[in-house]
């Protein structure tokens, strides 16, 4: 069969442009597949945020009821103390709720389980996941001792 001179006849296979762009869109799918099927999780870095978080509302209670009465709650000594209104804690409900805070934070992980926030009363005790220590008559300490990964969570503060 003879072709016009305007149409060329087609030559099996592909251009190098073509190659090129097929090649790319496979590896792009590819990148998002492995994206897709092995996502990131930032459960752990979300949590060491939220002891952050915690860390500094305990904080920011304490140095509350500090200025005003001019000392830490009874209890708060230089060895850290959990924090919480089981009988071996420090329980600092009574003291900062609710006039310097409204509630006292409670660990992510200290609060698998827990019906109610905080110094809400439940069935079990309260178990923060945080301690409290005084460094010396005017400096306290509050920690996060369940941090993940090795994090190093904790706040001073002087009053």
């Amino acid at each position: 069969m003879v072709f016009p001179k305007v149409f060329k006849k087609a030559e099996p296979g592909f251009t190098l442009p073509e190659l090129m762009v097929v090649s790319g869109m496979v590896m792009v799918m590819a990148v998002l597949a492995a994206a897709l099927a092995h996502p990131v999780d930032h459960s752990v870095v979300r949590r060491n945020a939220e002891r952050w978080a915690g860390v500094a509302q305990i904080t920011q209670a304490l140095s509350r009821y500090a200025a005003a009465n001019g000392s830490l709650p009874q209890g708060v000594a230089a060895e850290p103390a959990p924090v919480g209104s089981d009988s071996d804690m420090l329980d600092l409900c009574p003291a900062l709720v609710p006039r310097y805070a409204k509630d006292v934070a409670v660990d992510p992980l200290a609060a698998i389980g827990r019906t109610g926030p905080g110094c809400q009363k439940g069935d079990a005790p309260l178990i923060t996941g945080y301690a409290v220590r005084k460094i010396d008559a005017r400096t306290f300490e509050v920690m996060a001792p369940l941090a993940e990964n090795g994090a190093q969570i904790a706040l001073r503060r002087s009053f």
